[in-house]
């Protein structure tokens, strides 16, 4: 049942976050109009947030609103609650608008922001399940590898959720972190297995990952040496008792050293002054 407060705004501010949510432009102008600063925290008693004026238009997806907000004087971009600590981007990834965080992308919002927990806008839309807004900001130069106060990373969740599309985008990438996590299975990689996603598990280990937290995979082969051995398994199997081959050693130290120039590592690869043949090799394109 909505609650009296929240049908009935008391000031100036509730009324602003009412018109926000109900997409009102009008009321929105007419209320920034009267003094409120762009720079305001508006607090939903229902959603029990907080959110700065921006951030609030941009959970809601309410593009409109947020083109005229971004024309204020004295609006701070990057601006942050001071509850979750969070910009308008990681709202627009909450909320999964993309045309709101390209919206805020090409105002030069922070891509890498960090929230109270430590989580930029590309792991809550991973965790979210938000392929195309997680593209765009790897594209954007958004941090892969960034860590919450969890010690996990945008792989670890999407990989947790088998969010397989976005798995993918990570590790190409360049993540491929393979520490455990507190939730699911542990490893990036034992969680894939759990989600029989065979082509990542493939993409994975053709990256760089390294077994050495993955020490459960002899005990697990063998456990199944009564039954029918899964294909992912015996992969896995092979790959842990046998060295990595030499091209995927020369692919991933390229991988590597490319990766240290800064992130949009895809696009850096593009630039390399080698044959197709092998820009392909080096942007795991070939692993099938």
């Amino acid at each position: 049942m909505m609650s009296y407060y929240y049908m009935y705004p008391h000031n100036q501010e509730d009324h602003l976050l009412h018109a926000i949510e109900t997409g009102n432009i009008r009321s929105v102008q007419r209320l920034m109009s009267a003094g409120i600063s762009p720079n305001t925290v508006l607090h939903s008693e229902l959603r029990r947030e907080s959110a700065t004026v921006l951030a609030t238009a941009a959970l809601e997806g309410q593009v409109h609103i947020m083109k005229y907000l971004l024309k204020l004087p004295n609006l701070l971009v990057n601006g942050k609650d001071s509850l979750f600590s969070r910009n308008a981007l990681h709202w627009a990834c909450v909320g999964g608008h993309f045309e709101v965080a390209e919206l805020l992308l090409a105002h030069s919002v922070d891509v890498n922001s960090t929230d109270r927990d430590n989580m930029t806008p590309i792991i809550q839309a991973a965790m979210s399940g938000w392929t195309d807004i997680v593209k765009m900001l790897i594209d954007n130069g958004a941090n892969v590898n960034q860590l919450d106060r969890m010690h996990s990373s945008a792989l670890h969740y999407a990989a947790f959720h088998g969010r397989t599309q976005i798995v993918t985008l990570l590790i190409k990438a360049g993540c491929v972190l393979n520490h455990p996590a507190i939730f699911g299975h542990g490893t990036p990689l034992a969680n894939l297995v759990y989600h029989a996603d065979f082509y990542n598990c493939q993409l994975l280990i053709e990256a760089g990952y390294s077994l050495k937290n993955d020490a459960w995979i002899p005990d697990y082969h063998a456990s199944m040496q009564n039954g029918v051995c899964s294909e992912i398994v015996d992969f896995l199997m092979h790959v842990y008792c046998n060295a990595a081959p030499l091209v995927c050693l020369c692919r991933n130290l390229v991988r590597h050293q490319v990766s240290l120039s800064g992130p949009v590592l895809e696009e850096k690869i593009c630039k390399l002054p080698l044959p197709n043949k092998l820009i392909h090799s080096v942007r795991l394109d070939d692993v099938i």
